[in-house]
């Protein structure tokens, strides 16, 4: 019963924030699916590697946390992680693929 009421409260969270950042003016919104790093956009994540080789292009960015924009202007920066390219692996984007559906299948929505 407390996990249904501690659902139902977070719902409720969301819809009131939501409501509340498209009704700015300029409307509040997030960024996450910019595929190169910006640094306009993008922090780096405290877990990030140190050694860089190759071109940006061999790099990919995974988000932790989404930039907070309003308008145009970036209010709060994404946090993200940079990993090699060759790092995402098929087998890698299955697992996220699994973990997503398993959310899904137990009316997880995102």
């Amino acid at each position: 019963m407390a996990l249904k009421r501690n659902k139902v409260k977070y719902i409720t969270k969301c819809a009131k924030l939501a409501w509340q950042m498209i009704v700015q003016k300029p409307t509040l919104s997030i960024e996450y699916q910019k595929k190169d790093f910006d640094p306009d956009y993008h922090q780096q994540s405290d877990h990030v590697r140190q050694e860089s080789s190759g071109t940006s292009k061999d790099w990919k960015i995974m988000y932790h946390w989404p930039a907070l924009l309003k308008g145009d202007e970036v209010i709060s920066k994404a946090r993200v992680q940079i990993i090699p390219d060759e790092e995402v692996t098929p087998g890698c984007m299955q697992g996220l693929k699994r973990r997503w559906k398993k959310h899904e299948s137990a009316g997880e929505t995102y």
